[in-house]
């Protein structure tokens, strides 16, 4: 099992049949045998031309052999006015379209199932969800959904948030780590009934 990022942050411990390696999926793929299995998750918002990644997977893929794809629009709703004019709201535009201003628009992914299809992939199956930010939605699998990707956000904002505002908005260091605090404060507040579409 090989698993790529373009950051060594991978966990200390592994499977003894996993190894990880620093690369990048926009890159040529020159890896020197076929996969089974290659999986995807919040990659494609971040590549250059997802359309060039999917053909590439499907050429590394053996006959016979799976791709999953895992992504969100990077777009925050909310089912009722509790997001309006909220730091959240904010951060989800700021990472959108500083995103877009590079390239690497994240909205463009309602177009993966036809970018598969044209990959070559057959038996595509597309499953769209609603996914609560946090455990604020009704019902036990809702709030599971919910708590995890409150786990995740937390986890990734100050990595996906840091570049695009330093680089693309011209934020100092400084400022996106104070504005996280807020961000961090909404993703937890069970008064914020936003969601995400994945």
């Amino acid at each position: 099992m090989l698993g790529i990022d373009l950051s060594p942050i991978q966990p200390e411990y592994v499977p003894p049949n996993c190894r990880f390696e620093i690369d990048d999926a926009d890159d040529e793929w020159i890896y020197s045998h076929p996969f089974d299995y290659v999986h995807g998750r919040y990659v494609c918002g971040f590549l250059t031309d997802p359309a060039r990644f999917l053909a590439r997977a499907f050429a590394a893929i053996r006959p016979g052999g799976h791709i999953e794809v895992m992504e969100t629009l990077m777009v925050m709703q909310a089912v009722d006015d509790s997001l309006r004019d909220h730091p959240l709201d904010r951060w989800a535009h700021l990472v959108r379209d500083g995103l877009a201003r590079i390239g690497r628009d994240p909205l463009r992914l309602v177009h993966l199932k036809r970018w598969m299809a044209d990959a070559g992939f057959v038996n595509i199956t597309e499953k769209k969800l609603a996914v609560p930010v946090n455990p604020w939605a009704r019902g036990r699998e809702q709030k599971i959904r919910g708590a995890l990707m409150m786990t995740n956000l937390l986890e990734v904002c100050q990595s996906i948030t840091l570049n695009v505002l330093t680089k693309v908005w011209g934020w100092s260091s400084e400022e996106v780590e104070v504005f996280l605090v807020d961000v961090r404060a909404g993703l937890k507040d069970r008064n914020i009934h936003a969601y995400v579409p994945v």
